[in-house]
């Protein structure tokens, strides 16, 4: 998914919203950067309805994949993977205590391969701006890098003067989206930044 629009980009680059003639290779530009983001952050930023299975490990907790969750739709815990009816938990015997951690009330996950199911909605119904404008740092360097046709580059030299060119992400968008990372502990347990 986009994580800007073509307006916000055709804003950010200067580019009169009247002129049409840029918009395919500026929309292809804003589906690149937002891949970029995305596997950069080993995340997915836009708000959808996930439905996951998750071993059980004997703990009242259970870190779920995406972040931040916004609501549980259903949980179930059922040792025989039939996730019927019968093994639905009441919305009262479970809290969201953290941004993707679930919390057991009177109980613990029980320990099991994939015997614990949850049907959440997580991400950002409004992507945070500092995401957005990461994503506008690094299309720009690709629109910028194209219209001088000085890719693969990294120098010149005339009459005594070097141009370096940079390539590669800008920093500064590294640092607006190192809060957003997905960071692996062990286990395969995922931790969020922000």
């Amino acid at each position: 998914m986009a994580l800007v629009t073509l307006e916000l980009v055709k804003q950010h680059l200067e580019v009169p919203s009247t002129n049409v003639s840029q918009d395919a290779k500026l929309s292809l530009l804003i589906d690149v950067g937002s891949e970029h983001v995305e596997l950069f952050c080993q995340r997915t930023f836009a708000e959808a309805t996930y439905t996951r299975q998750y071993d059980g490990t004997s703990q009242s907790e259970l870190v779920i994949d995406e972040f931040p969750v916004s609501s549980i739709t259903s949980l179930h815990i059922d040792n025989g993977r039939d996730f019927d009816t019968t093994a639905l938990v009441d919305v009262g015997d479970y809290e969201l205590i953290s941004p993707n951690t679930l919390r057991l009330h009177s109980s613990r996950f029980p320990r099991g391969s994939l015997n614990v199911k949850v049907v959440y909605t997580a991400g950002y119904a409004t992507i945070p701006s500092a995401v957005q404008y990461a994503t506008l740092l690094i299309i720009e360097q690709l629109f910028r890098q194209n219209q001088d046709r000085r890719v693969g580059r990294n120098s010149v030299s005339k009459n005594g003067e070097t141009v370096s060119y940079v390539h590669g992400w800008p920093e500064e968008s590294k640092k607006l989206l190192a809060p957003y990372k997905r960071h692996e502990f062990s286990g395969g347990r995922s931790q969020w930044s922000s």
